[in-house]
């Protein structure tokens, strides 16, 4: 059993769902009656019952809203604490308010009779935030007080009542933690209120240093650090950013992460006027980044003068490119890295290549 209460059984069972949902898009009438034979012979057959949840997410029929919402109200009575449960009961818009709230009602009800299981809680408060985003579309007009309407809600201020019982019945799963920063992250990002940025902050710096022991944590704990990175960048407090930026130094990143760091550094050197290190930071970009990024750094540096950064940019970027693949774009880069070399100031243009990995 991990941390997060779940067994090796149950995460095969949540991957075989999440198959069976995202796929839901390519089924025809036959497949749902067989589907819907299934069930009639065996209930608890969730990942035909999720697969039908998909389908009618997208169908556009006058039973759709009844029959989604019969699945979702199954899965919330009988699976409510499960892996798979948040993915599934994403509310259509063709759901009907009263609909919706039926189903709230029947979670939080799942929530009292459950107590002491951070599982439901937070499934619940999954379901309240994707409740919320779903009024938001319904209502573009309240995009413009985005602040006030996604956390000030009573729905937002449930949720985080219920992430934070979650955290507490469960502190060794990441996940409550992680939702937490990133609600606060959000919230500060969207009101431009210091003293919620500075909360946001100092539970991302917490959560990094509860989870860094393990590095199946790590690729999280990216994600975490580089969203405070773009609110600290908004509200322009490089102070913090540093602090972020060497935050994420000692953490494993997987092949593609790491261009994540190095685009930050990018940007902080750029907003220091660092030269150098825009310099240094550009080219790790290129050394460790999959795909020709960072153009505009490079164009950046060609005004200031640096064609000499810039050409050996792009020739690190042009040795790992898929030469079968890319022979238009390959030319591309070659004449650019001429065109410096002979001393022009040329403007770097859109080319989507692929490096290999």
């Amino acid at each position: 059993m991990s941390k997060d209460g779940y067994s090796k059984k149950a995460k095969k069972l949540a991957h075989r769902v999440r198959h069976a949902y995202l796929h839901s898009h390519k089924l025809d009438i036959h497949d749902i009656r067989l589907l819907e034979d299934r069930l009639r012979r065996d209930q608890w057959d969730v990942v035909s019952r999720c697969a039908l949840l998909g389908f009618y997410t997208h169908r556009k029929s006058k039973e759709a809203p009844k029959r989604w919402c019969e699945h979702a109200e199954w899965i919330i009575k009988n699976s409510p604490d499960q892996l798979f449960t948040p993915e599934v009961l994403i509310p259509p818009i063709h759901v009907s308010d009263d609909q919706i709230k039926e189903l709230r009602d029947c979670f939080l009800q799942k929530v009292k009779r459950n107590p002491n299981n951070a599982n439901v809680a937070g499934n619940a408060a999954f379901w309240l935030e994707t409740e919320l985003d779903r009024q938001l579309i319904q209502n573009p007009e309240h995009m413009r007080e985005y602040s006030v309407y996604r956390f000030d809600r009573p729905e937002a201020k449930k949720a985080e009542e219920l992430f934070k019982r979650a955290q507490k019945l469960a502190p060794g799963d990441s996940r409550w933690s992680r939702n937490l920063v990133h609600n606060l992250a959000q919230h500060a990002f969207a009101s431009k209120e210091p003293e919620i940025a500075k909360r946001a902050y100092k539970k991302g710096f917490k959560f990094a240093k509860q989870f860094r022991v393990h590095s199946s944590h790590h690729s999280e704990i990216i994600g975490v650090l580089q969203g405070l990175c773009t609110l600290a960048f908004e509200l322009n407090d490089l102070d913090m950013v540093e602090r972020l930026f060497k935050a994420m130094k000692p953490l494993k990143f997987a092949s593609h992460a790491h261009v994540i760091r190095h685009h930050i550094g990018v940007r902080l050197a750029l907003k220091k006027g660092d030269i150098k290190k825009v310099k240094t930071q550009l080219l790790k970009v290129a050394a460790k980044g999959h795909r020709l990024v960072g153009l505009d750094t490079a164009n950046y540096l060609i005004e200031v003068g640096e064609l000499e950064t810039v050409a050996k940019f792009l020739h690190i970027c042009l040795k790992r490119l898929h030469i079968e693949h890319h022979k238009k774009e390959i030319k591309q880069i070659e004449n650019w890295i001429v065109d410096l070399n002979e001393g022009k100031s040329v403007k770097l243009g859109d080319c989507d290549a692929e490096f290999h990995s």
